[in-house]
């Protein structure tokens, strides 16, 4: 998880901004309806079309069962 969230944005020397939620960051987070921590990190793409909720900048721009 720290490969596609924090150490990016480290490796793109933007960590101050994004790459971790705190408070002052951008947000910019997709839910998955599976547990990152009990899931392999291989198997992880096998879930990237079943998200059910995409924040941008820190607001909700879709929402499974909603038609934003």
């Amino acid at each position: 998880l720290r490969m596609v969230t924090i150490d990016a944005a480290a490796a793109l020397g933007m960590a101050a901004e994004v790459g971790s939620l705190e408070e002052g960051k951008g947000a910019d987070l997709a839910v998955f309806p599976v547990d990152a921590t009990e899931t392999p990190e291989e198997a992880l793409i096998h879930h990237a079309r079943e998200g059910v909720l995409t924040m941008v900048n820190g607001r909700i721009v879709w929402q499974e069962g909603t038609s934003r």
